[in-house]
């Protein structure tokens, strides 16, 4: 397994990680004028399918107006979560040639480990979205989850070994 093998596994799920965890982040960054200029730069260094994935999510839920400041939140989560991981395989991989084994083991667990922790902040910011949701939006959620989220890294409903 490569590092751009982990990154092209990994990056799906760190994109749906990011977009939960940046709920109180985005709140802070609306608050603050000089937030504008660091976000447009964060943007531009965003894997590409990420702005599309996120707008295609906001019209499969039905976000609200009410909604949308928790909803960019979620959104900058998953961009920081994909920015963060895309950044941090770059660099694990710019190093590989001088690496042993065991740093390459190290290195792949340093990953999964920082997958896991920005699934959890991505986690959270979409349960903070989830509640604020009508039935019919958390129905949506329900069977959108159910049928594309588990793709992104875990099993889906014909395999439940986490292979495509």
């Amino acid at each position: 397994m490569t590092f751009r093998t982990v990154l092209a596994f990994s990056t799906p799920a760190l994109i749906l990680g990011g977009w939960l965890a940046t709920l109180p982040a985005v709140a802070h960054a609306a608050d603050t004028a000089s937030a504008a200029p660091a976000a447009a730069s964060a943007r531009a260094s965003v894997p590409a399918g990420l702005e599309e994935h996120i707008k295609k999510l906001h019209d499969d839920l039905g976000i609200t107006q009410s909604e949308e400041a928790t909803w960019s939140a979620f959104a900058q989560t998953m961009r920081d979560n994909a920015t963060s991981a895309h950044a941090a395989a770059e660099s694990a991989n710019a190093s590989l040639s001088q690496q042993t084994a065991a740093d390459i083991m190290k290195s792949y667990a340093d990953l999964a480990t920082k997958r896991g922790q920005d699934l959890q902040t991505l986690s959270n910011a979409f349960t903070t979205l989830y509640t604020s949701f009508s039935d019919d939006q958390k129905k949506k959620a329900d069977t959108l989850f159910r049928e594309n989220g588990l793709r992104h890294g875990g099993p889906t409903k014909t395999d439940t070994h986490g292979k495509h």
